[in-house]
């Protein structure tokens, strides 16, 4: 397999300086290096393809949305002691599970060293999925595609999102939950204005 990568692998590079589409520097001989490049022993690193989409976000899943120690792995806390045990797989020692009893200050010091810092994101998007602009991107290529763009965000009133959510109206009063409440007035905190209802 090392040898079929390098074989396809520089005759596509060749195609493309002969075609211009890659210039070398000026002082470098492309014949020498490409020769050098064959002499040399490449290794690949190929795994098996995923079986399919399930079995992508199976494996993304176990590592975007794990945490850093699963509740299976929790075996015992000592209350008097304030030991915690847990298991562990020890990889120097051929993965073999076993068990470690730590004190619950320095168990709780290793989880959070687990927890991101503020504003860090353990999934960020690049390319045509990142942030900026990802809207007019995905329509781009949905046009390409001969696809619908997707339709514009429709933002839900937060009394709807009440109702929908805990099953109450926004003018239910607490007491006898009939809809009697009425909104007279907003008060804006920072800009020290109020509104009227």
């Amino acid at each position: 397999m090392n040898q079929v990568f390098r074989g396809k692998f520089l005759q596509g590079l060749k195609s493309l300086i002969n075609n211009q589409s890659v210039q070398p520097q000026a002082d470098v001989n492309m014949a020498d290096m490409i020769d050098l490049l064959y002499k040399k022993e490449w290794i690949v690193y190929a795994k098996q393809p995923f079986g399919g989409p399930e079995q992508v976000i199976e494996y993304l899943g176990r590592y975007t949305h794990k945490v850093a120690i699963s509740n299976h792995r929790l075996q015992a806390y000592d209350t008097v002691a304030h030991k915690v045990t847990f298991e562990y797989k020890d990889y120097t020692d051929g993965g073999k599970q076993k068990q470690m009893v730590l004190h619950d200050i320095e168990f709780v010091r290793r989880f959070e060293q687990h927890i991101l810092p503020h504003r860090f994101t353990k999934i960020r998007s690049y390319g045509y999925l990142s942030n900026r602009g990802r809207r007019e991107r995905v329509n781009q290529i949905l046009k390409t595609m001969d696809q619908p763009p997707h339709p514009p965000p429709i933002k839900i009133p937060w009394q709807v999102r009440l109702l929908e959510r805990y099953g109450k109206q926004a003018n239910e009063c607490p007491c006898c939950h009939q809809p009697t409440l009425r909104l007279l007035a907003m008060v804006h905190p920072k800009a020290g204005r109020i509104e009227s209802g």
